[in-house]
């Protein structure tokens, strides 16, 4: 992503959830329901995003980036902290499989470059390999990454003054652009063009 638009998003802090979340899809096993021992030991899932956890990083976004940019009302943090909640789980079902694959991935290539460390600090930067790897990944997921945006907006615009709604909204497009900018330099990585050096 170009400098211009980081400082074009950057004000707004409408990135900062999905940045928080998107952290989060790389935890482990993401909100897996209790299952029989047989599918348990199957799966080895080793981290569960609980909902203690969505309603904790909830609170957090709510407080964060509604409350102190927004002005949302203190006696509306609840509801808009427990609606945010509910929004993170359902992700976090529906893409439990691709956040275990990223982060046995991560994992994996951060242990191989550890193991690689001299040739790492001759040539600095990200290795293709990885490149290719976290794009193909991450692409899959952005179009509901996007849905979540929108449904975390859905969900606490209405709860804003009117003036911070309309500054909500300019920070929204501010946003969608600055993912466009992430996907497509997504899509030049998972075909192999990954610039080492790149944001």
């Amino acid at each position: 992503m170009s400098k211009a638009a980081c400082r074009r998003v950057r004000p707004g802090c409408a990135v900062a959830a999905l940045g928080a979340f998107l952290l989060l899809s790389a935890a482990g096993a993401w909100a897996q329901a209790p299952a029989d021992g047989q599918e348990a030991a199957a799966r080895e899932l080793g981290v569960r995003f609980t909902p203690e956890m969505a309603r904790g990083i909830g609170k957090r976004i709510a407080e964060n980036l509604f409350q102190r940019r927004y002005e949302l009302d203190a006696a509306k943090m609840d509801d808009a902290s427990e609606r945010i909640a509910r929004r993170l789980m359902v992700f976090a079902h529906e893409h439990q499989d691709r956040a275990q694959d990223l982060v046995e991935f991560w994992g994996s290539e951060a242990a191989k470059l550890v193991s690689e460390s001299a040739e790492s600090q001759q040539n600095p930067g990200i290795p293709r390999s990885f490149g290719m790897g976290f794009a193909e990944r991450v692409l899959p997921v952005m179009p509901d990454v996007r849905k979540l945006v929108t449904g975390i907006r859905e969900d606490v615009q209405p709860m804003l003054p009117p003036k911070q709604q309309m500054r909500l909204m300019r920070d929204i497009m501010a946003a969608g652009a600055a993912m466009d900018a992430f996907e497509s330099h997504m899509k030049r990585w998972s075909k192999g063009d990954v610039d080492p050096y790149a944001d």
